[in-house]
């Protein structure tokens, strides 16, 4: 038998050639066993001519093979594989904690409707058209947040596809590129992510507003620039979390998720997780903004009595600070009173009071932001500030590796420009 010969036999063992009429030939190439079913795939064919022209298009099959580029054909379209990916990577991930599985289904479910009736195409014939279509939609939404962790989403679920043979590559990540914003906007050195530092001036007219607005958004907003904390951290607080005689404030958790009302009437548990990154603090802050947060509690202590319905923990230590007042009650839930209030709520209540106070922004996180700059501002060390936002600048905590308590000091500072 010559070299060829046995070439050609070695060749046909990976794939066959069938004749099903004259001048027409089927080719037929094993690609292994669905990793999700188990079942055999296989790639095929069909060829016009002779055998020698059949043979040559077995050659070109099998070395696509070899050069991994080859997938079967499947039906599955771009929701099902986000189904898919969600089952393996999120759910049925081990490592992941509550808040991160929370938020990767938040996103998977925002790039749904993003992707509207894409969602219903084959993965297979999802084209970087298509992909294009879908980012400049996530683009105009002008949200970095939900531009990068939305993308990434996407990205990750076409990732998924090469690893399990439904695609050859994953175009997504090439075109993705780095998430930008809709529209330019001045920003800080210190305060990072598109979001604009406020002045000193603005904060007073911001509190200024809020104080015309409830007890319950006047309390937020100082508590707010005097913690740094973020918005999920300061809707979980409890009242056993504020020490009023020692002024300092303990974050130890965060909301992901308020209660629903359910189908029979009730409302559902309130979801928590632990704060992000660093977890558990404990901060100080000035006397003017703890008596700001006593008098809404006194507020509160009032709604409560009057109101005929009130869901109220058995412990009053556990209450919360922040919980469902008559103003964030919903036509859908009109008995809401004392239960976790949903960030929506208060991100719409501190926009009124922002265009109130004339400010340019209207995001929530700049009161976050106000508070780190200010806080570098007075010269506290990088490391410190990291610590009481319980944030992780990894590369900024190389240098500021111990805490020196200096923070503190930069409380008095916080408190003279929020309250003179």
């Amino acid at each position: 038998m010559s070299e060829q010969q046995r070439r050609r036999r070695r060749k046909r063992a990976r794939g066959h050639i069938k004749q099903t009429r004259d001048g027409v030939f089927k080719v037929v190439v094993p690609l292994g066993r669905d990793p999700r079913t188990g079942k055999p795939r296989r790639q095929c064919a069909t060829v016009y001519g002779d055998a020698k022209a059949a043979e040559k298009k077995l050659t070109a099959m099998l070395k696509t093979v070899d050069d991994e580029k080859a997938v079967a054909r499947h039906g599955m379209t771009v929701n099902e594989a986000i189904d898919a990916w969600e089952r393996v990577h999120v759910v049925g991930n081990p490592d992941l904690r509550i808040n991160t599985i929370v938020s990767y289904r938040s996103s998977a479910k925002r790039l749904r409707l993003f992707l509207g009736s894409l969602g219903g195409k084959p993965i297979q014939k999802f084209t970087r058209a298509d992909t294009l279509s879908v980012l400049s939609k996530l683009r105009a939404a002008r949200k970095r947040g939900t531009v990068a962790m939305t993308a990434q989403i996407l990205a990750n679920v076409f990732e998924y596809g090469v690893d399990t043979g439904l695609l050859v590559e994953n175009h997504v990540r090439a075109l993705m590129g780095k998430p930008r914003m809709g529209r330019g906007r001045a920003t800080t050195a210190h305060a990072g992510g598109g979001v604009p530092c406020l002045t000193a001036e603005q904060v007073a007219a911001l509190l200024s507003a809020a104080q015309a607005e409830s007890t319950f958004l006047h309390a937020f907003i100082a508590l707010g620039l005097a913690t740094g904390a973020r918005l999920a951290e300061l809707l979980a607080l409890r009242h056993g979390d504020i020490n009023v005689k020692t002024g300092r404030v303990n974050i130890e958790r965060q909301v992901l998720r308020a209660p629903r009302k359910q189908p029979d009437g009730s409302y559902g548990e309130a979801l928590y997780g632990p704060p992000k990154s660093r977890g558990q603090r404990s901060v100080a802050v000035n006397a003017a903004t703890i008596a700001i947060v006593e008098r809404h509690l006194a507020a509160q202590r009032k709604t409560r009595m009057a109101a005929s319905v009130y869901h109220a923990p058995k412990k009053a230590s556990d209450a919360l600070v922040f919980a469902r007042e008559e103003q964030h009650l919903t036509e859908g839930e009109p008995d809401a009173l004392g239960l976790a209030t949903p960030a929506w709520l208060v991100r719409t209540a501190f926009q009124r009071c922002a265009k109130a106070a004339g400010l340019t922004t209207r995001r929530v996180h700049a009161l976050r932001h106000w508070t780190a700059t200010t806080l570098l501002a007075s010269g506290v060390p990088v490391g410190d500030v990291a610590e009481r936002l319980g944030h992780t600048p990894q590369v900024l905590l190389q240098t500021y590796t111990h805490s020196t308590g200096r923070a503190e000091a930069g409380v008095a500072e916080l408190g003279k420009i929020l309250h003179g």
